[in-house]
């Protein structure tokens, strides 16, 4: 993909750093129909976001003027100082299978090591297997496990 330009966050307006967290927010529906964003949630996370690119990594995706992908990563404070975690990678449906999510995550891995962070850490719904093969391709291994009990 010839056309796909990178660029970080803080080179972004507010108006996408608000539609990509408006999309963030809306992943987990993906997975959990019961989960519903408000305004309110859409708005911690634009400020979420902006904090993240003064002290962590984030990249967005582009082609021409329409956001396709981005990536976000943590640095880890205090005694986790060492580790990274990984808030979000996510690429439009219509650009899926065609190596961007990889692309992200290789950036966000050179990132840590520049840092020289020793972990990176993140968490994948149980059923996306498409990001459990991505992170499993870049030598992610299992950690910990979190289950959920619906009451």
């Amino acid at each position: 993909m010839s056309d796909l330009i990178f660029k970080d966050l803080p080179d972004l307006n507010d108006e996408i750093i608000r539609k990509i967290a408006l999309i963030d927010n809306s992943v987990p529906t993906e997975f959990d129909p019961s989960w519903q964003p408000n305004e309110s949630d859409h708005e911690e996370r634009s400020k979420q976001f902006k904090e993240l690119s003064q002290t962590g990594f984030f990249k967005v995706a582009f082609t021409e003027n329409e956001v396709i992908g981005f990536h976000g990563i943590w640095r880890g404070k205090g005694p986790k100082k060492n580790l990274g975690m990984i808030t979000t990678l996510w690429v439009h449906p219509r650009f899926r299978k065609r190596g961007i999510g990889k692309q992200l995550k290789q950036m966000g891995l050179e990132w840590a090591r520049t840092l020289g962070l020793e972990y990176l850490q993140t968490s994948t719904h149980s059923n996306n297997t498409r990001m459990m093969e991505i992170n499993s391709s870049a030598g992610f291994k299992p950690y910990a496990v979190t289950l959920r009990y619906k009451l």
